[in-house]
This record gives structure tokens, sequence and C-alpha cells, in this order.
């Protein structure tokens, strides 16, 4: 994943190490955003797109229900792809450093749903193969005769350096169980299947005329959600 290099820091509260296990665990367990950088002489000017898609982000998840949406992924493409579609709308086409910046961590242009974000995350929790999401497992008579299986598909598969899946593993994992990681307090009490996963924080909502749901309790308050996992 050419997305895991950290960028050097200097001054109090930077992290004694930039690199390593350490680093990359510490980041996961302690910070719900991201901040880690990548060198576009070595991988390419989309590489963390390039990763994403491998996720399942920006296309159908092939769950067999309709109307399903695809999300997108920002990137120098999308903003040509809606300059020409709606220039009025879209009236520039630039796409710089803070735009990618703002894009590893799921804001700018990048539109996922949760159901693609579940698939995300199952990728991960299999070892790098993605699945097609499944309503029915199997259609059964009245008599309890299996009439139709409908097997697992898969949808692709993500290739993961076993030394960098564990690294993020351990992160996941002790952002519920570590008593510094920031879904800790949440999981007190908590006895279930062991699970791993992430908090995130969304921008805040400062405009007052963003559109709301009726009875919606929005507020421009900080929102935090947390995808989660079941390690195979």
């Amino acid at each position: 994943m050419p997305l895991l290099q950290q960028p050097e820091r200097e001054g109090p509260g930077a992290d004694q190490r930039h690199d390593g296990s350490h680093g990359l665990r510490r980041r996961v367990l302690l910070h719900p955003g991201a901040d880690y950088w990548y060198d576009s002489g070595t991988y390419g000017q989309t590489p963390v797109q390039d990763v994403a898609e491998q996720y399942g982000f920006g296309k159908l998840t092939g769950i067999d229900l309709p109307n399903e949406y695809s999300g997108q992924i920002d990137s120098p493409g999308l903003r040509h792809a809606q300059h020409s579609e709606n220039a009025q709308a879209f009236p520039s086409t630039y796409y710089g450093i803070a735009d990618n910046i703002e894009m590893a961590f799921g804001q700018g242009e990048t539109l996922v749903t949760p159901l693609q974000e579940a698939v995300a995350y199952g990728t991960f929790a299999t070892g790098g193969t993605r699945y097609a999401p499944q309503v029915v497992n199997s259609i059964v008579s009245p008599t309890g005769k299996v009439v139709k299986q409908f097997e697992p598909r898969v949808m692709g598969h993500v290739a993961m350096p076993s030394g960098t899946y564990a690294q993020i593993l351990d992160g996941l994992e002790g952002a519920v169980y570590a008593s510094n990681g920031t879904a800790y307090a949440t999981f007190q009490g908590y006895n279930g299947m062991r699970i791993a996963g992430k908090t995130g924080r969304p921008p805040r909502a400062r405009t007052p005329t963003c559109s709301r749901p009726p009875g919606s309790s929005l507020s421009g308050r900080l929102r935090v959600h947390l995808a989660m996992s079941w390690p195979s």
C-alpha cells in the first residue's frame, strides 16, 4: 500500500518514530484521520486512488439489490469530467497536492456509500479478497429443500504484504482494545467476538443553508463514526 509513508515532523507532539511498525500502528490506533504521504516519483500520480479502486471504492459492489450508487474517488480525471459535464458548477479543473491529501482521508469530491466502506473493511479482513455483498444465501422450499444456493462471488483482490497487513491489523484492533485507542471507551464492557475498527471524523457542517432531513439534529457538532470488521 503506497500511501503508508509518514511525513517528517519536528517539535512538541511529534511522533518519536516516523516509519516502521510502531509509527504505522500508532497512527491507526490514535488518530481518526490519516496523514500519510507518498512519493509520486516512485508510485505515480494516483497511487491512493489506485488502491482505493482495488478495495471497491468508486464502483458498484455487485450486491443483489437494485439502484446501487457507485460513488466516486476524487482525482484529476474526475475534476476534468465534472468540468466537461457542467463548466458553470465546476469552473476549475485544478487538482493539487492539498486536494490529494483531502482525498486520502475521504473528503474533497470523494463520495463513499456505507456499503462500500463495509466491503472495503471486509476485503481487509479476508486478507485481500473482495466479495460482492449478498442478501440471499439460498432459496429453500416449504419442506426445507434447498432449491438454489447462491455461492460467494469474488469481485477482486488486493495484494497486501504480510508485514503491512499485520501492522494495520494491530492498529485497528488497538483502536478498540488498547487503553489509548480512539474507540476504547465506547467498547468498555463488550464481551463479544474480537473485532477491529477505525474511528473517523467527518467535517463540521458550518453553513446555515445546508439541507437537513425533517427531524434531523444536525447542528454543526463534530460527528464520529466507526467502521469495523471481524478479522478472519
